[in-house]
């Protein structure tokens, strides 16, 4: 697992991850032109207020694989 905080208008985002899923998210910020912290505060946004943030950026890295 890999500990990292994220910061993306003015909210912090604690997120363990295996690495792995740290450099899916990467590519896909790269592909889409973003920094890692705005691909999160994205997926963040879009997830239910009650959703568990790392499952939801697991479940985007794979629905992006799935496309």
């Amino acid at each position: 697992m890999r500990h990292r905080i994220v910061q993306f208008e003015g909210r912090r985002f604690s997120i363990k991850l295996e690495p792995l899923w740290w450099e899916r998210l990467e590519q896909l910020a790269q592909q889409q032109g973003l920094r890692l912290n705005q691909l999160i505060g994205k997926i963040a946004g879009d997830a239910a207020e009650e959703a568990n943030l790392t499952a939801a950026l697991r479940s985007h890295c794979l629905s992006s694989v799935l496309e």
